[in-house]
């Protein structure tokens, strides 16, 4: 998860579309961990309690790794 999110990281940035490095990074992670729950079989409100975020932050990241 840390690999893939420094990847994103490094990507973007050389694209010139990150403005807070740290937050972009934090984000990132947090998405993998969303979706890595998912994989695991781990409802939305699991999920959520799980990683300690609100249960539309989960859906949402879900919805738009779904496009």
């Amino acid at each position: 998860m840390l690999q893939e999110s420094y990847s994103r990281l490094i990507r973007a940035r050389t694209t010139g579309r990150i403005r807070h490095a740290k937050a972009f990074l934090f984000a990132t992670a947090r998405n993998a961990a969303i979706l890595a729950c998912r994989a695991k079989g781990l409802t939305q409100a699991e999920t959520a309690r799980l990683l300690n975020v609100s249960q539309p932050l989960v859906s949402k990241v879900l919805r738009a790794a779904r496009n």
